[in-house]
């Protein structure tokens, strides 16, 4: 899979009723830039109020979402620990991001997710993102 995190702004109705400009960031889940902001602007267009723009747009770094009930998105960053024939310890970085509670829970599922791998690791960071929602491709468009 490919992500692209795209940011948006647009008009978005607040809960009092006030018409807000809100720029927020989503991952979407695209093959290319192009389908990345068709899909954002049709998976916004029911939140639309008004004037609707892509204001950013890049690849992600993480290729794997992990969905849990949380309601946000951390990203975890593991170094891959591999030993060569000379005994030099190499480090792969694999980002994954999950769904998540907390950073407590973010953590515990991280670890969770690697103990299903034979490879040693270490987690080098989690952080929380400002990822308001992932929006993935229908498996029958591919």
């Amino acid at each position: 899979m490919l992500f692209f995190e795209v940011r948006v702004k647009f008009d978005k109705m607040m809960e009092n009723g006030v018409i807000k400009r809100v720029t927020e960031a989503y991952a979407v889940d695209a093959m290319s830039f192009t389908e990345a902001e068709a899909r954002i602007t049709d998976q916004m267009r029911p939140y639309i109020q008004g004037n609707f723009e892509v204001v950013a747009e890049k690849r992600a770094k993480y290729n794997e979402i992990k969905f849990d009930d949380g309601d946000i998105f951390f990203l975890v960053k593991f170094n891959l620990i591999t030993t060569n024939d000379a005994g030099q310890k190499k480090r792969a970085p694999l980002h994954v991001m999950f769904r998540e509670n907390d950073f407590d829970e973010a953590k515990k599922a991280a670890k969770t997710y690697m103990n299903e791998s034979m490879v040693d690791y270490e987690i080098e960071f989690i952080k929380e993102t400002k990822i308001m929602d992932v929006f993935m491709r229908d498996p029958v468009d591919d």
